[in-house]
Protein backbone atom coordinates (compact mmCIF):
# COMPACT_ATOMS: atom_id res chain seq x y z
CA UNK A 1 0.00 0.00 0.00
CA UNK A 2 1.36 3.63 -1.01
CA UNK A 3 1.89 6.36 1.58
CA UNK A 4 1.59 9.31 0.74
CA UNK A 5 3.97 11.64 2.27
CA UNK A 6 2.75 13.90 4.67
CA UNK A 7 4.30 17.23 5.79
CA UNK A 8 4.17 18.99 8.88
CA UNK A 9 5.63 22.54 9.64
CA UNK A 10 9.46 22.72 9.35
CA UNK A 11 10.22 25.79 11.77
CA UNK A 12 8.18 27.06 15.03
CA UNK A 13 7.27 30.57 14.91
CA UNK A 14 8.49 31.40 19.07
CA UNK A 15 5.97 33.86 20.88
CA UNK A 16 7.02 35.28 24.64
CA UNK A 17 3.92 36.96 25.55
CA UNK A 18 4.36 38.40 29.70
CA UNK A 19 1.06 38.49 31.28
CA UNK A 20 0.72 38.71 35.33
CA UNK A 21 3.94 37.53 35.41
CA UNK A 22 3.53 34.14 33.32
CA UNK A 23 4.78 33.55 29.67
CA UNK A 24 2.17 32.05 26.96
CA UNK A 25 2.86 28.76 25.53
CA UNK A 26 4.72 28.54 22.67
CA UNK A 27 2.78 28.82 19.33
CA UNK A 28 3.80 27.12 16.21
CA UNK A 29 3.91 28.82 12.80
CA UNK A 30 1.39 27.94 10.06
CA UNK A 31 2.69 25.82 7.63
CA UNK A 32 3.72 27.47 4.28
CA UNK A 33 3.68 25.49 1.29
CA UNK A 34 5.85 24.60 -0.84
CA UNK A 35 8.56 24.59 0.70
CA UNK A 36 11.34 25.93 -1.83
CA UNK A 37 15.39 26.09 -2.60
CA UNK A 38 17.33 26.74 -4.77
CA UNK A 39 21.30 26.78 -3.88
CA UNK A 40 23.59 23.93 -4.62
CA UNK A 41 23.10 21.37 -1.75
CA UNK A 42 20.18 22.57 0.03
CA UNK A 43 17.77 20.54 1.55
CA UNK A 44 14.23 20.79 2.41
CA UNK A 45 12.79 18.20 5.34
CA UNK A 46 9.63 15.88 4.35
CA UNK A 47 9.33 15.69 8.31
CA UNK A 48 7.16 13.22 10.33
CA UNK A 49 7.39 10.08 7.55
CA UNK A 50 8.75 6.98 8.76
CA UNK A 51 11.28 6.43 7.64
CA UNK A 52 12.54 9.81 7.56
CA UNK A 53 13.29 11.40 4.17
CA UNK A 54 14.62 15.01 2.78
CA UNK A 55 14.93 16.51 -0.53
CA UNK A 56 18.21 17.69 -1.68
CA UNK A 57 19.04 20.31 -4.54
CA UNK A 58 21.95 17.85 -5.74
CA UNK A 59 23.65 20.22 -8.15
CA UNK A 60 26.88 18.26 -8.47
CA UNK A 61 28.12 18.78 -11.83
CA UNK A 62 27.55 22.60 -12.90
CA UNK A 63 30.84 23.36 -13.93
CA UNK A 64 30.48 24.28 -18.00
CA UNK A 65 26.78 24.78 -17.35
CA UNK A 66 24.71 28.01 -16.79
CA UNK A 67 21.17 28.13 -15.25
CA UNK A 68 19.36 27.05 -11.56
CA UNK A 69 17.29 24.48 -10.74
CA UNK A 70 15.49 24.37 -7.27
CA UNK A 71 13.24 22.03 -5.28
CA UNK A 72 10.26 21.84 -3.62
CA UNK A 73 8.02 20.27 -0.90
CA UNK A 74 4.27 20.70 -0.96
CA UNK A 75 1.43 20.07 2.07
CA UNK A 76 -0.73 16.81 2.66
CA UNK A 77 -2.99 18.37 0.21
CA UNK A 78 -0.84 18.80 -2.67
CA UNK A 79 -1.33 15.93 -5.52
CA UNK A 80 2.26 16.68 -5.78
CA UNK A 81 4.66 15.37 -2.71
CA UNK A 82 7.97 17.17 -4.37
CA UNK A 83 8.88 18.55 -7.34
CA UNK A 84 11.99 19.89 -9.20
CA UNK A 85 12.25 22.84 -11.88
CA UNK A 86 15.46 23.69 -13.89
CA UNK A 87 16.26 25.62 -16.20
CA UNK A 88 20.55 24.59 -17.38
CA UNK A 89 22.49 25.83 -20.62
CA UNK A 90 25.56 23.72 -21.76
CA UNK A 91 27.52 22.60 -24.91
CA UNK A 92 27.42 19.19 -23.75
CA UNK A 93 24.64 17.08 -25.10
CA UNK A 94 24.31 13.81 -22.96
CA UNK A 95 26.28 15.27 -19.61
CA UNK A 96 24.54 15.08 -16.28
CA UNK A 97 24.33 18.09 -14.36
CA UNK A 98 22.42 17.65 -11.81
CA UNK A 99 20.60 15.26 -9.70
CA UNK A 100 17.79 16.49 -7.50
CA UNK A 101 16.34 13.56 -5.37
CA UNK A 102 14.47 12.08 -1.96
CA UNK A 103 17.39 10.47 0.16
CA UNK A 104 16.46 8.21 3.20
CA UNK A 105 19.23 7.21 4.67
CA UNK A 106 22.75 8.14 5.02
CA UNK A 107 24.58 10.41 2.30
CA UNK A 108 27.70 10.81 3.64
CA UNK A 109 26.43 11.90 6.92
CA UNK A 110 23.59 11.37 8.65
CA UNK A 111 20.49 14.38 8.04
CA UNK A 112 18.34 12.24 10.45
CA UNK A 113 19.84 10.40 13.03
CA UNK A 114 19.42 6.39 11.99
CA UNK A 115 16.90 5.14 14.31
CA UNK A 116 14.39 7.71 12.05
CA UNK A 117 15.41 5.96 9.24
CA UNK A 118 16.02 2.32 9.59
CA UNK A 119 19.37 2.09 7.81
CA UNK A 120 21.68 0.86 7.62
CA UNK A 121 20.09 -2.92 7.34
CA UNK A 122 22.04 -5.66 6.55
CA UNK A 123 21.06 -7.41 3.04
CA UNK A 124 21.52 -10.87 4.91
CA UNK A 125 18.88 -13.06 5.46
CA UNK A 126 17.82 -12.52 2.00
CA UNK A 127 16.91 -8.74 1.38
CA UNK A 128 14.60 -7.82 4.34
CA UNK A 129 15.58 -4.31 3.66
CA UNK A 130 12.64 -3.05 0.83
CA UNK A 131 13.37 0.33 -0.51
CA UNK A 132 10.58 1.09 -2.67
CA UNK A 133 8.99 3.96 -5.25
CA UNK A 134 5.96 4.21 -6.24
CA UNK A 135 5.75 7.16 -8.97
CA UNK A 136 2.53 7.88 -11.14
CA UNK A 137 3.37 11.06 -12.80
CA UNK A 138 6.68 11.88 -14.53
CA UNK A 139 6.92 13.43 -17.48
CA UNK A 140 9.86 13.52 -19.43
CA UNK A 141 11.11 17.26 -20.45
CA UNK A 142 9.91 18.85 -23.99
CA UNK A 143 11.69 20.37 -26.72
CA UNK A 144 15.46 20.00 -26.55
CA UNK A 145 15.43 19.30 -22.56
CA UNK A 146 17.83 16.33 -21.68
CA UNK A 147 16.93 14.24 -18.82
CA UNK A 148 16.65 10.90 -17.19
CA UNK A 149 13.38 10.44 -15.45
CA UNK A 150 13.08 8.10 -12.25
CA UNK A 151 16.31 6.96 -11.55
CA UNK A 152 16.83 5.57 -8.02
CA UNK A 153 20.26 4.58 -6.46
CA UNK A 154 20.38 2.39 -2.83
CA UNK A 155 23.87 3.10 -1.90
CA UNK A 156 25.81 -0.43 -0.49
CA UNK A 157 28.78 -0.29 2.40
CA UNK A 158 30.87 -3.25 3.19
CA UNK A 159 30.72 -2.59 7.02
CA UNK A 160 29.44 -0.62 9.52
CA UNK A 161 30.69 1.33 13.54
CA UNK A 162 27.96 -0.65 15.76
CA UNK A 163 28.12 2.47 18.25
CA UNK A 164 27.40 4.88 15.76
CA UNK A 165 25.88 3.60 12.85
CA UNK A 166 28.38 4.84 10.42
CA UNK A 167 28.41 2.94 7.49
CA UNK A 168 31.89 2.78 5.19
CA UNK A 169 31.53 4.83 2.52
CA UNK A 170 28.95 2.91 -0.16
CA UNK A 171 31.64 0.35 -2.37
CA UNK A 172 28.59 0.17 -4.43
CA UNK A 173 25.73 2.23 -6.07
CA UNK A 174 22.74 0.26 -7.52
CA UNK A 175 20.86 2.19 -9.97
CA UNK A 176 17.38 1.69 -11.19
CA UNK A 177 15.76 3.39 -14.34
CA UNK A 178 12.16 4.05 -13.66
CA UNK A 179 12.31 5.81 -17.51
CA UNK A 180 14.54 7.10 -20.78
CA UNK A 181 13.59 8.52 -23.48
CA UNK A 182 16.66 7.68 -25.82
CA UNK A 183 16.90 4.30 -27.71
CA UNK A 184 20.96 4.58 -28.12
CA UNK A 185 21.55 5.53 -24.55
CA UNK A 186 23.41 1.96 -24.03
CA UNK A 187 25.19 1.85 -27.55
CA UNK A 188 28.55 0.65 -26.89
CA UNK A 189 28.21 -1.24 -23.88
CA UNK A 190 26.84 -4.67 -23.74
CA UNK A 191 24.12 -5.99 -21.17
CA UNK A 192 25.99 -8.36 -19.14
CA UNK A 193 22.18 -9.93 -18.29
CA UNK A 194 19.31 -9.25 -20.49
CA UNK A 195 15.66 -10.24 -20.04
CA UNK A 196 15.80 -10.02 -16.24
CA UNK A 197 12.39 -10.16 -14.38
CA UNK A 198 11.89 -8.01 -11.54
CA UNK A 199 8.53 -6.54 -10.03
CA UNK A 200 6.74 -8.05 -12.93
CA UNK A 201 9.12 -5.70 -15.53
CA UNK A 202 11.61 -6.98 -18.11
CA UNK A 203 15.11 -5.53 -17.40
CA UNK A 204 18.58 -5.16 -18.84
CA UNK A 205 21.90 -5.43 -16.79
CA UNK A 206 24.81 -3.10 -17.57
CA UNK A 207 27.72 -2.73 -15.06
CA UNK A 208 30.39 0.13 -16.49
CA UNK A 209 32.84 -0.55 -13.67
CA UNK A 210 32.76 -3.19 -10.52
CA UNK A 211 31.27 -0.72 -8.08
CA UNK A 212 27.59 -0.38 -9.70
CA UNK A 213 25.08 -2.18 -11.48
CA UNK A 214 22.29 -0.80 -13.48
CA UNK A 215 18.95 -2.00 -14.32
CA UNK A 216 17.07 -0.40 -17.47
CA UNK A 217 13.83 -1.04 -18.68
CA UNK A 218 13.79 -3.30 -21.79
CA UNK A 219 12.41 -0.62 -23.88
CA UNK A 220 12.57 2.81 -23.73
CA UNK A 221 9.48 3.58 -21.53
CA UNK A 222 9.05 7.37 -22.83
CA UNK A 223 8.01 9.53 -20.53
CA UNK A 224 5.56 7.58 -17.87
CA UNK A 225 5.99 5.12 -15.56
CA UNK A 226 4.85 2.95 -12.57
CA UNK A 227 7.39 0.68 -11.10
CA UNK A 228 8.24 -0.65 -7.33
CA UNK A 229 11.25 -1.55 -6.69
CA UNK A 230 11.69 -5.12 -5.06
CA UNK A 231 14.27 -6.74 -2.97
CA UNK A 232 14.95 -8.78 -6.18
CA UNK A 233 17.22 -6.04 -7.20
CA UNK A 234 19.92 -6.54 -4.78
CA UNK A 235 19.23 -10.34 -4.76
CA UNK A 236 20.21 -10.76 -8.62
CA UNK A 237 23.42 -8.68 -7.62
CA UNK A 238 24.23 -10.78 -4.65
CA UNK A 239 23.58 -13.86 -6.44
CA UNK A 240 25.57 -12.79 -9.57
CA UNK A 241 28.60 -12.15 -7.60
CA UNK A 242 28.72 -8.64 -9.16
CA UNK A 243 30.22 -6.92 -6.55
CA UNK A 244 28.65 -7.10 -2.86
CA UNK A 245 28.13 -9.92 -0.54
CA UNK A 246 25.04 -10.70 1.33
CA UNK A 247 26.77 -9.81 4.30
CA UNK A 248 27.04 -6.09 3.16
CA UNK A 249 24.68 -3.28 4.61
CA UNK A 250 22.11 -1.33 2.76
CA UNK A 251 22.89 2.14 3.77
CA UNK A 252 20.39 4.65 1.78
CA UNK A 253 17.96 5.29 -0.55
CA UNK A 254 18.01 7.53 -3.08
CA UNK A 255 15.10 8.25 -6.05
CA UNK A 256 15.49 11.13 -8.59
CA UNK A 257 16.48 12.67 -12.02
CA UNK A 258 20.11 12.86 -13.78
CA UNK A 259 19.24 16.37 -15.78
CA UNK A 260 21.49 16.93 -18.74
CA UNK A 261 20.23 20.62 -19.95
CA UNK A 262 17.39 22.55 -20.67
CA UNK A 263 13.93 23.45 -19.47
CA UNK A 264 11.90 20.98 -16.99
CA UNK A 265 9.83 20.24 -13.88
CA UNK A 266 9.61 16.76 -12.71
CA UNK A 267 5.95 16.38 -10.44
CA UNK A 268 6.67 13.83 -7.81
CA UNK A 269 2.61 12.62 -7.16
CA UNK A 270 3.40 9.38 -4.59
CA UNK A 271 6.64 8.35 -2.90
CA UNK A 272 7.20 5.85 -0.37
CA UNK A 273 9.85 4.27 1.05
CA UNK A 274 9.46 0.78 3.84
CA UNK A 275 12.23 -0.17 5.32
CA UNK A 276 11.49 -3.71 7.77
CA UNK A 277 13.26 -4.71 10.73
Amino acid sequence: MTRRLSCVPLGLLMLAVILTGSTAPVAEAPAQYPQTCSSNWCVVDIPDTPPSTYVMNNQWNTRGAHGSQSVAVYGSNSPVVWSTTWDWKRKQEWTVTTYPSAITGWHWGWHFAPPQTGFPVALSPGSPSQPGWLMTTFPMPRAGARARAGTTSPSISSSITPATQKPTPPQFELMVWLSYSRADLWIGYTPIAKDVYVGGYRWNVFQTASTNAVFVPHRPSGGRGRRQLEPDFIDEIVRRNLGISSSWYLSSVEFGIEVYKGRGTLNVTSYDVTVEP
